[in-house]
């Protein structure tokens, strides 16, 4: 699992956690969403950025004190061969599709996985 920043920089090393919990998705598969922390059973966007903004040693504790979490809104590319790159479709059609691959089954080691509308 790679996961990119939004500018197009490999992260993967200070998300691991959350790029060991997309493992669970099949090979093929790719997500528009945020990272983000939730602190007192709210999203902490502060405490998101530090880990994007240090060193992959400072990142992995930080890690361990707030875990992230994915809220994903969109599918780029869909695992399935008939369906494949959906960046063309309408968005109600790919957010279809997002939920849709969220339920089928995963590999070993899953995690619960839901998805989150922007805004």
């Amino acid at each position: 699992m790679i996961l990119y920043a939004r500018s197009g920089r490999v992260v993967t090393p200070y998300w691991m956690d959350l790029a060991l919990a997309g493992v669970a998705l099949r090979p093929g598969t790719a997500l528009d969403g945020e990272a983000v922390v939730w602190r007192e059973g709210r999203l902490d966007f502060g405490a998101a950025q530090p880990r994007a903004a240090s060193s992959v040693t400072r990142a992995r504790a930080l890690a361990v004190r707030h875990p992230a979490s994915y809220a994903c809104w969109d599918l780029a590319q869909d695992p399935e061969p008939a369906i494949g790159d959906t960046r063309p479709l309408p968005y109600t059609k790919r957010r279809a599709l997002l939920l849709e691959l969220l339920q089928r089954p995963r590999r070993t080691g899953s995690r619960h996985w839901s998805s989150t509308s922007p805004g």
